[in-house]
């Protein structure tokens, strides 16, 4: 009895600690804020790292692919802006029927820091995500190389070069930053890849999630930036010149 006694209580207490252990990992997962992309389950932390300053996640969407007659989830992507230089460009009305506000948010010569962050939901070939994204990226470059002049096969090279991995299993994550200048910084399961130094490769990449005809919800991409922008402080009125001092 004495050590059947003594056998319950080392198993009662090797689940204890299995349980303070689990939790503990829980805590330290979960310490940074973050959202929750609700068709996948994937969290987004609410704050990344920008150029200049942070940046705010101002939503989230699920991209959906069709296979066989069937949808399949493929990853989660996040929108990602530095929310007072918005609030200054835009104002701080938010209607995401609003046509005008992705054409704000994808000007060529936008001054609004911002990036997107995928996290694959399933595991896919680093050739098929490239091509994918190529095959979305490239007639949108077109376009915009059609009034600028820009070149298009060079940077788009460059970009699909970036996908050098036989796998982007699940769970990885992949940010992309639109930078001043028009450049395109990218990091694949926490490696920094480069830049790509093309303002056409940067509008048509976020394009492909913000424009009419983007690839997820794009209104759920900004779903929190009313939110964003309507806690920016209001700047602060210019103080009046001093009195010049009289002469003695």
């Amino acid at each position: 009895l004495f050590s059947a006694m003594q056998m319950t209580s080392s198993t009662l207490l090797f689940f204890a600690l299995c349980v303070a252990a689990g939790s503990l990992v829980a805590s330290v997962e979960n310490h940074f804020p973050h959202a929750v992309e609700p068709a996948s389950g994937v969290q987004f932390p609410l704050e990344m790292p920008g150029e200049e300053s942070t940046l705010s996640l101002a939503g989230s969407a699920i991209r959906v692919k069709k296979v066989v007659f069937v949808n399949v989830q493929v990853y989660a992507v996040g929108l990602y802006v530095n929310a007072p230089k918005l609030a200054a460009a835009i104002g701080k009305t938010i209607d995401a029927a609003d046509a005008g506000l992705y054409k704000k948010l994808l000007a060529g010569d936008s001054v609004i820091p911002m990036a997107i962050r995928l996290t694959m939901v399933r595991t896919v070939g680093g050739d098929t995500m490239s091509g994918a994204l190529k095959e979305a990226v490239e007639p949108r470059m077109k376009a915009v190389a059609a009034s600028s002049g820009a070149d298009v096969e060079s940077p788009l090279k460059a970009f699909t070069a970036l996908f050098d991995m036989p796998n982007l299993e699940t769970g990885t994550t992949l940010v992309f930053q639109w930078k001043a200048g028009g450049r395109l910084a990218a990091e694949i399961g926490g490696k920094h890849k480069g830049e790509v130094a093309a303002p056409a490769l940067c509008e048509a990449l976020f394009s492909v999630f913000l424009d009419e005809s983007a690839v997820v919800e794009r209104k759920d991409l900004i779903g929190r930036l009313a939110e964003l922008v309507a806690a920016v402080p209001e700047p602060e009125p210019a103080q009046p010149a001093a009195a010049p001092e009289p002469e003695a």
